[in-house]
């Protein structure tokens, strides 16, 4: 542990200079590199706001951790549950308690606003797409032509590879398996 975690808290220009001079004379090793990665950690998380006095104060910024659910509204909500239960596998995560939520694999979330007139969602009164990672697009592709749903692989981009489909609903669905 950094000695100074209190200045790294409160002041970061002598934060900076203190691993400087840890850096400069190889003083400390470890405790600069733990000092580094806190203060980029803080900076990353936190905003600097300036105190009467002139000096910076680090507040604390709390953050959502991930998505904890989808909800829409459905015509036949339990024919959609069963539709992306069998063929996207999203449902409950244990046949014996149906209550009990899907667990998705961890990896990256995309959050994104689009323009009120994007033809991104295929239909202009559509307020919303969900985007499903995927492991094996390939597969998964197979998986639903095979079962009867009509789906369109788009051109890799540099980030992944996407397809599309609809739900029974019309709603527009996208698979993404990230490169």
């Amino acid at each position: 542990m950094y000695q100074d975690r209190q200045v790294l808290r409160t002041d970061p220009k002598i934060a900076a200079a203190i691993l400087q001079r840890d850096q400069r004379h190889r003083l400390g090793g470890a405790l600069a590199e733990d000092a580094i990665g806190y203060v980029h950690d803080r900076m990353v998380r936190e905003k600097r706001k300036r105190r009467n006095d002139g000096r910076h104060t680090i507040v604390t910024m709390e953050r959502v951790t991930g998505i904890g659910g989808v909800f829409f509204r459905a015509h036949d909500p339990a024919a959609l549950k069963e539709w992306y239960a069998k063929h996207l596998g999203v449902g409950p995560a244990s046949p014996d308690n149906p209550h009990e939520p899907w667990e998705q694999g961890a990896g990256p979330t995309v959050f994104e606003p689009f323009p009120a007139n994007t033809k991104y969602f295929d239909r202009e009164s559509q307020q919303w797409m969900i985007n499903f990672r995927v492991g094996d697009l390939d597969a998964m592709v197979t998986q639903l032509r095979d079962g009867g749903i009509e789906v369109t692989v788009a051109p890799e981009e540099s980030y992944g590879r996407f397809a599309r489909l609809h739900d029974p609903e019309g709603n527009p669905i996208e698979l993404w398996q990230p490169l």
